[in-house]
């Protein structure tokens, strides 16, 4: 086991390289050589949940630098450190409206180039349409939309943003699980947000697949399940205090669905997955940026999913946290 390095008047001595430090304050110096190996700071860290780490070090320190006995530091409140839990609404209106773009840039590659489809006479269902902003793109390109949504709050705002216009879009609220519609009543079902929470996966594909018509097209994007993805989704925009823009267990990696899953699934509902496409930022930094400013208050959600644009991957590049794809209703 390596050995605490000493500290004596600002000098850290590792080997035989020596690091100076100034240290203006006593109290550092009396705590860090008074306790071996500084196991009262490595016992307390152990039960602080490791993405608080930056903030509750930061914390640690100036309670040290303040005096504060270790006896008191060990036994501070998790509570304490822990700050208000983010808004689900806000969260959410921030992911839609940075997939906006790729959203509709994704359907009309699939919509019009590939099945060369017109939107006249022409129905969609999208499931999780939240604030009606796909629904509202699509409309005003002459689809008639349905939006099928849980939130009763997303649904005002949608119909508020709309009311002035006459835009064929309805608005029902409901669940994924149990569509209140009969079947093959749509000619197209999009499906957002939904199949990386539900915990009724196969339920949602199977009510999607029965109100699609013969030859329809059931388009979606979810999350993958890998590392990546759930370093992304479970720990920096759940639980990193610096970046979580999603209230907690939104997502979990037993709901995160991965390709081969999800084409399975589809199989056995009659929906024969065509492709599944990779997307992500366009710019990570950009990314961070704008989350950080949201988190400081600097831009409201909309602003900050204006910032964080999504791209398409090339075709053939295995996805890596999120994706989009479609199957044919055979």
């Amino acid at each position: 086991m390596l050995q605490r390095p000493a500290i004596h008047s600002g000098r850290w001595l590792m080997g035989s390289s020596p690091w100076r430090f100034s240290f203006r304050r006593d109290s550092i110096l009396k705590a860090y050589n008074a306790t071996p190996r500084w196991q009262w700071i490595s016992s307390w860290l152990e039960l602080e949940r490791c993405n608080e780490f930056c903030r509750c070090t930061t914390a640690l320190l100036t309670r040290v630098c303040e005096g504060a006995s270790k006896e008191s530091i060990m036994t501070r409140r998790w509570d304490d450190l822990r700050r208000e839990t983010p808004s689900e609404w806000e969260g959410l209106a921030m992911r839609e409206r940075s997939l906006l773009s790729v959203r509709y840039e994704y359907f009309q590659s699939v919509i019009f180039d590939t099945l060369h489809l017109n939107p006249h006479g022409k129905s969609i269902l999208h499931i999780g349409g939240r604030r009606g902003l796909f629904a509202e793109v699509l409309a005003r390109r002459g689809w008639r939309v349905t939006i099928i949504e849980s939130s009763e709050a997303a649904l005002a705002f949608a119909k508020k943003q709309t009311g002035q216009e006459e835009l064929a879009i309805d608005y029902d609220r409901g669940s994924a699980e149990h569509l209140p519609y009969a079947d093959a009543s749509f000619d197209i079902v999009y499906c957002s947000d939904t199949l990386e929470v539900t915990k009724n996966l196969d339920g949602v594909i199977a009510e999607a697949s029965r109100v699609l018509k013969k030859g329809g097209a059931f388009l979606y994007d979810t999350v993958h399940r890998t590392i990546l993805s759930r370093l992304v989704y479970l720990f920096v925009f759940q639980r990193w205090s610096w970046t979580n823009i999603m209230p907690p267990h939104r997502y979990d990696q037993s709901r995160l669905v991965a390709p081969p899953n999800l084409k399975r699934i589809m199989h056995a509902h009659g929906l024969a997955n065509q492709e599944c496409v990779a997307f992500k930022p366009r710019s990570l930094s950009q990314l961070i940026g704008a989350v950080r400013a949201y988190k400081r208050g600097s831009i409201n959600a909309d602003e900050a999913g204006e910032r964080v644009q999504m791209k398409m991957a090339k075709r053939g590049e295995k996805p890596a946290v999120t994706y989009l794809g479609f199957g044919l209703k055979q």
